[in-house]
């Protein structure tokens, strides 16, 4: 952590870094990327590594008593981030399809095999329907 005052501007500057930093939510999720549905709940984690804060901090003082204060007036924050990983439980709301080509897309090996069609019913099927021929055009081109 680096500190810098700057009395007569009446300013603050704070950096700090963290090697790795852990993060587990819940989340819930609704809406699609281009045609895919993203539609689910559950929990999460997500590990940043190399993330430096650098914060500027400008300041008015006021007197309390006998005591003098300061008081932020505007505060700004950079961030930036060396590598994230991000895991989302159930994003797909357990439609193991979409969840096994996401998986596959990501280069994971040992990824469970798609289910037979007619095992899929609804949403899920015709979902898996849109997806299977968008693969089919993309794999001719």
């Amino acid at each position: 952590m680096c500190y810098r005052s700057f009395p007569s501007e009446r300013r603050l500057e704070l950096d700090v870094w963290f090697p790795v930093l852990d993060m587990s939510f819940k989340y819930n999720v609704s809406g699609k990327v281009l045609v895919l549905p993203l539609d689910g709940a559950g929990t999460g984690t997500m590990k940043l590594e190399n993330v430096t804060i650098n914060y500027r901090i400008n300041y008015e003082t006021y007197r309390k008593g006998d005591t003098d204060y300061i008081k932020a007036a505007v505060a700004q924050s950079r961030g930036e981030i060396g590598h994230m990983a991000l895991n989302l439980q159930n994003l797909f709301n357990g439609d193991k399809f979409l969840g096994v080509r996401e998986r596959e897309e990501r280069g994971e090996q040992n990824v469970t095999p798609t289910p037979p069609a007619e095992q899929c019913t609804g949403h899920a099927s015709s979902t898996r329907s849109v997806y299977s021929n968008f693969k089919s055009k993309e794999q001719t081109e």
